[in-house]
């Protein structure tokens, strides 16, 4: 049994060695404690928010100065050159009615114009020797003042007989042709001023207070695209009991190529909304079926339910849950728990 004596002996020499003391190693040292980490964090104040909304709406051209010639004398055109498209200047002569029975009528009145005068003078001497009596003179007197109305009328109606320009423009509509025989109160001609356009629109009655005249919405022309600003010049005083809108009309300023009557154009009212709490998107966290944001309060984390409403941008508006200067965590949500003691990275 030599070899298990042995054996016995070095088990015996091994384990004496493992109780032995290492040298250089003190068993009593405890390990170095690890430094604990600060959570760092950063923060945002909650604020409000006032963005600008806009509203596009499809509108035509109009014509913001838009008149109907109409004749006052019948009777046969005699003379008309214009047509639909044509300049005209303030003034110029655009039709005029065959004026011959006119021009008879006047001759005739200036000659019982000058016969009732001639009377007159011969009453006016018989009055003189006590030959004509007081009401034969004043009788004379008014003989001559109703002819010289009866040519002032007829000098009217030659007047009206000739239509000229009220304004300078561009005939928009013939209604007539030369050498058509027309009676009185007739539509001749219709007459814009095309550098003073506009576009009218219907708004909702909620819009209205928050547009104004002088603003300057933005028009763009769908078919060349051009886009210019143009004013809001008049709102109208009422609202449609029905449809609950009310009226508006934006004045369009002149374009190169000029723009047309019924040429469509998108026009974008920039509306600022009411002032609103919001919040950074980042700051607004989320679990099942609920928000909830962490407000930063005493260095610690605080969970609190929020109820979210519209985005803005990177911000998101916040109907419930927080207070205007409260201050939310928007990083650092790594590893953070409710009640958790955080630090700023920037401190407010």
């Amino acid at each position: 049994m030599p070899s298990c004596r042995w054996l016995g002996l070095v088990l015996v020499w091994a384990l004496s060695g493992c109780d032995s003391d290492t040298p250089g190693v003190n068993p009593n040292t405890s390990k170095p404690k690890r430094q604990t980490k600060h959570h760092l964090v950063e923060t945002q104040v909650v604020s409000l928010n006032t963005s600008r909304t806009q509203h596009r709406y499809m509108g035509t051209v109009q014509a913001q100065v838009r008149t109907r010639l109409y004749n006052q004398e019948e009777g046969r055109i005699a003379w008309l050159t214009v047509e639909p498209g044509d300049r005209v200047k303030r003034g110029q002569v655009l039709l005029r009615i065959d004026e011959k029975q006119l021009q008879a009528e006047l001759k005739k009145t200036q000659a019982n114009q000058a016969k009732a005068d001639a009377d007159l003078q011969r009453i006016m001497e018989m009055h003189k020797v006590q030959l004509a009596s007081e009401v034969e003179r004043m009788q004379a007197e008014t003989a001559l003042k109703v002819t010289i109305a009866e040519q002032h009328i007829v000098r009217l109606r030659l007047d009206n007989a000739t239509i000229r320009a009220p304004f300078s423009g561009m005939v928009l509509q013939k209604q007539v042709e030369q050498g058509n025989v027309i009676p009185k109160y007739t539509h001749l001609l219709t007459l814009i001023d095309p550098k003073r356009l506009f576009v009218a629109l219907s708004v909702s009655e909620f819009l209205l207070p928050a547009i104004q005249v002088g603003d300057a919405p933005e028009i763009q022309v769908m078919s060349s695209r051009q886009q210019v600003q143009g004013k809001l010049s008049r709102i109208q005083p009422q609202i449609d009991p029905l449809t609950k809108q009310g009226s508006i009309e934006i004045e369009i300023p002149s374009l190169v190529p000029p723009l047309v009557m019924g040429q469509s154009v998108q026009v974008t009212l920039s509306t600022p909304s009411l002032a609103r709490l919001s919040i950074p998107f980042g700051a607004l966290q989320r679990d099942h079926d609920s928000a909830y944001v962490y407000v930063f309060s005493e260095n610690k984390a605080h969970k609190r339910a929020v109820k979210a409403g519209d985005f803005m941008g990177n911000a998101v508006e916040i109907l419930s849950g927080l207070e205007l200067g409260e201050v939310v965590i928007s990083k650092g949500f790594t590893g953070l728990k409710p009640n958790k003691t955080v630090y700023q990275l920037n401190p407010l």
